[in-house]
């Protein structure tokens, strides 16, 4: 479905079209996090997962730093619609991998079947809710971080090209610590969480009160650590907690929670910007990461994790 939809945007003839078109590749990739996540979970075992997590972060955050700067060198050696077919041929190229590799993988083994009893599936959410609560505040963070930002650094002077500097350094810190996650583990999750959570809070704040490239820079990096960090732990820190069997359910969870809370951030920081002002709205984020901060803490007494036994 993402090949068609990718494929087809070379002939979209209006924004309706480009629109219909991404909402239903949108739609595809929806199933797409939830059953890659599942996949490396599910192949990894229990005590690498959050190293094997940060592996798989090191793939899509190379394509995430990557893909932007091939995409713009094709649209200016050629157009745009060269550029859909040539991304629609490397997703095809993805899919055959993913076939060869995957498929002969799972008939050797014995596949889980899926349990559909809804009753112990939400028992287990309800004991995960405070690391739920804590996956919510980062969707909202993030959400904001990435839709909102760009706006406000370009109001206050910054240009596209530096904002853009901004962006590919963000996403180097967030491959840079997706590879030494496990060195940092060390630390203890729980603890690494907490000291995420407030390092985080002091970043967002810095954004409403440092408007210049210089710090925006060192803050979008210093938040690229965080994120980076966050986004690994948690979901190793929800999947333990289910059982192999339902492995999808436990990522279509929490994408769901992340994907509701990078919905609603930019929502919400537009209300507080139009009826405020924009750094009023980073300020704010700085009291949802005392919040993870508190959830992190109920999280730990509630389901103790063993990787903070030591």
């Amino acid at each position: 479905m993402v090949v068609i939809a990718t494929a087809a945007l070379s002939f979209s003839q209006s924004v309706r079209d480009v629109a219909i078109l991404r909402s239903i590749g949108g739609f595809a990739f929806a199933f797409f996090w939830p059953t890659s996540e599942a996949l490396v979970i599910d192949l990894a075992p229990a005590e690498n997962r959050v190293r094997e997590m940060g592996i798989y972060s090191i793939s899509w955050g190379l394509g995430f730093l990557i893909g932007p700067i091939l995409g713009g060198l094709i649209v200016e050696v050629y157009v745009f619609m060269r550029l859909f077919a040539i991304s629609a041929v490397l997703i095809t190229l993805a899919f055959f991998m993913t076939v060869w590799r995957f498929v002969p993988r799972y008939s050797r083994r014995e596949l889980h079947r899926a349990e559909t009893d809804l009753s112990s599936t939400l028992s287990i959410m309800r004991r995960l809710m405070p690391w739920y609560m804590v996956t919510l505040c980062y969707g909202i963070i993030s959400g904001v971080v990435m839709s909102i930002f760009p706006g406000y650094a370009n109001s206050v002077g910054i240009s596209p090209a530096l904002i853009g500097v901004i962006f590919s350094t963000f996403t180097a810190a967030r491959i840079f610590v997706f590879a030494v996650l496990r060195w940092l583990l060390n630390f203890g999750e729980v603890r690494l969480l907490l000291a995420v959570s407030a390092i985080l809070g002091v970043g967002v704040l810095s954004l409403a009160v440092s408007p210049s490239f210089e710090a925006f820079l060192l803050i979008m990096t210093v938040i690229g650590c965080c994120f980076a960090t966050i986004f690994p732990l948690i979901i190793s820190m929800v999947s333990r907690h289910f059982p192999v069997q339902k492995l999808g359910a436990a990522t279509g969870s929490y994408e769901t929670v992340f994907g509701f809370g990078s919905a609603v951030g930019p929502i919400l920081a537009g209300s507080v910007a139009h009826f405020m002002n924009v750094r009023w709205a980073f300020a704010s984020l700085s009291l949802l990461s005392a919040a993870m901060f508190m959830f992190v803490t109920a999280g730990k007494t509630k389901t103790p994790l063993d990787a903070d036994k030591r």
